[in-house]
């Protein structure tokens, strides 16, 4: 799974972050196909408890902007964004059970990066377009990730929520 500009909403800071959500479930699949070593099983948790927070916080931001601009279809998107967030804590339950290897950690990895990518393809564009034309502009909620600033997205992150930030997520 990697970015593609085709992806792109025109709301700069939804981009990026949508680019940071796309990087770490990159992320996850590498872990997933590495060995089953203790290093990528960590990595893999590192990976998945960063997303939790980031994607939630990421979720908020678009609602909150959304919302802003009354849009008409605010709450079937929360409900969409609220599915993928119990898939992503599934996950983590499934690798806590059964490992990094398991067939379950496999297809929900699967799931997700078909979920967001097909999400941001065909729902987002309707609530972007629809905010550009309410002249909506994102508050931004969260770090985004780029070369100029690596790391910084992991440090709030993990600061907030009492994670240890690890250069390998």
């Amino acid at each position: 799974m990697q970015w593609d500009s085709k992806l792109e909403l025109g709301i700069e800071s939804v981009d990026n972050q949508h680019k940071t959500i796309i990087e770490r479930i990159h992320r996850l699949e590498i872990a997933l196909d590495s060995q089953a070593t203790s290093v990528s099983y960590q990595r893999m948790i590192e990976t998945h408890d960063f997303l939790h927070y980031y994607v939630a916080a990421h979720f908020r931001e678009e609602e909150e902007m959304m919302a802003q601009g009354n849009y008409p279809e605010l709450e079937a998107h929360k409900d969409r964004h609220r599915s993928f967030e119990m898939q992503l804590a599934q996950l983590r339950i499934d690798l806590d059970n059964s490992g990094l290897m398991s067939h379950a950690a496999a297809q929900l990895i699967n799931y997700l990066s078909k979920w967001f990518i097909t999400h941001i393809q065909t729902e987002d564009p309707k609530y972007a377009l629809y905010l550009n034309s309410c002249n909506i502009r994102a508050r931004r909620l969260l770090p985004t990730a780029s070369p100029a600033n690596a790391g910084v997205a992991d440090n709030v992150i993990s600061k907030k929520h009492g994670l240890e930030s690890s250069p390998h997520i």
